[in-house]
């Protein structure tokens, strides 16, 4: 797989082994810390985040699993709202509102982050200024 390869090539997911033809082998651990990454992608984290995040000495993974948990609460409840909406489109609906597409369940969730872990925010981002540009973003 491909994009296994390009995580062993930044670092990001090492193999517990790699074979004399070259195959890379995973562990529990591994693939424990492949199913943190993907739940970071899947929150739409870079890569380089990804890294740095799990990288710092002060990671957490049972607090990120529980701050990804909200998050990805917040991100299926806009699905859902969105999907609701399409629904109603396809039934011949005639709706005018467009809080199907509000963010801001989601982004209040990440500022609540911020604002209680502020110091993480710091060490895993570098700075409140680049957590503000992912959350921009």
């Amino acid at each position: 797989m491909r994009t296994l390869q390009y995580y062993d090539e930044i670092g990001l997911l090492k193999p517990a082994k790699v074979t004399g033809a070259g195959y890379r082998l995973y562990d529990e651990e591994s693939i424990n810390t492949l199913q943190q990454i993907l739940l970071f992608k899947e929150l739409e984290f870079p890569l380089k985040d990804i890294k740095r995040i799990m990288e710092n000495p002060s990671f957490n993974k049972k607090e990120s699993l529980s701050r990804q948990k909200t998050l990805l609460k917040a991100k299926r409840d806009r699905l859902n709202r969105l999907l609701d909406l399409i629904v109603r489109l396809e039934q011949g609906e005639t709706y005018m509102s467009f809080k199907e597409f509000d963010l801001s369940e989601y982004i209040e969730a990440l500022e609540q982050f911020k604002n209680e872990k502020s110091e993480e925010v710091i060490k895993h981002w570098g700075s409140i200024e680049n957590f503000n540009q992912f959350i921009q973003k």
